[in-house]
């Protein structure tokens, strides 16, 4: 038997719809370049007999674009975002963007250069957050909605139990 069956099914729906409003909202505030980060946001739910988590995915230089931590809360540069994955984003952002400059000879280097950049000055032009007004449209429809479904499924296990 699956687990909590009900609320598996509402927060399937809720990961959908909050899935597609992210996306919605990168693109309105003109912040898909290469698509990675569009194509990157998903959900997962893992259930248990008696508990149950929705949690979003997204490549994790969501943040610097996003200019908040997801809670409100400014975004903080580290040094973990001069490398790596980040500036693997940011060398395809520059070959999306068809960004050429005289004085770095490659795209590594103006990458790094940005990355850098950004990591001790932070963004050039004011950010515009995507996740909190996502979060914020859903947050008590989705609530009620999963705690609905959440009471039905252990009414549905109490029920199970006291007929076995």
């Amino acid at each position: 038997m699956a687990k909590l069956p009900k609320t598996r099914s509402a927060m399937e729906r809720a990961g959908q719809n909050i899935d597609r409003d992210l996306r919605a909202k990168l693109t309105q505030n003109g912040q898909v370049a290469s698509k990675a980060l569009y194509k990157s946001i998903s959900h997962t739910i893992k259930t248990r007999t008696y508990s149950a988590s929705l949690e979003g995915t997204a490549k994790e230089y969501w943040v610097a674009l996003d200019g908040t931590d997801g809670n409100g809360k400014p975004y903080q540069p580290s040094r973990a975002y001069s490398g790596g994955h980040f500036l693997n984003s940011i060398k395809k952002w520059i070959s999306v963007k068809g960004i050429k400059s005289a004085k770095y000879k490659s795209n590594k280097a103006l990458a790094k250069a940005i990355t850098n950049s950004i990591y001790k000055r932070g963004h050039k032009k004011p950010l515009k957050p995507f996740v909190r007004p996502v979060l914020d449209k859903y947050d008590k429809k989705l609530t009620n909605d999963i705690s609905e479904a959440y009471i039905e499924d252990i009414f549905d296990l109490i029920n199970k139990r006291l007929k076995q």
